[in-house]
């Protein structure tokens, strides 16, 4: 089973990602580039999306680059309990 948090924990050690599996999590790795995914059961695409990536070790550095930059701009802890602070600031003053 894929785990959300070890799934943003490897974005934010700069690895590119490689999931056998689709959904929310292949959605991600399609619209930001920190890696691909291939559709559960599918042996041939394995083998295909394996191969593009292991032929390209800069294509790699650069899924790298890009899963880190999605955690760092969009998921940094101090940024998201400032954002939730806020908010809760502006629930009790209504």
């Amino acid at each position: 089973a894929n785990s959300a948090i070890k799934f943003f924990f490897y974005f934010a050690s700069g690895s590119p990602e490689f999931l056998y599996s689709q959904g929310w999590q292949g959605d991600y790795l399609g619209k930001y580039g920190g890696g691909r995914s291939v559709a559960q059961g599918d042996a041939e695409g394995f083998v295909e999306v394996m191969l593009e990536m292991l032929d390209d070790p800069e294509g790699l550095l650069e899924m790298g680059r890009q899963g880190r930059k999605l955690v760092e701009q969009n998921f940094d802890r101090r940024e998201l309990a400032s954002r939730l602070l806020t908010h809760f600031k502006q629930l009790l003053e209504q």
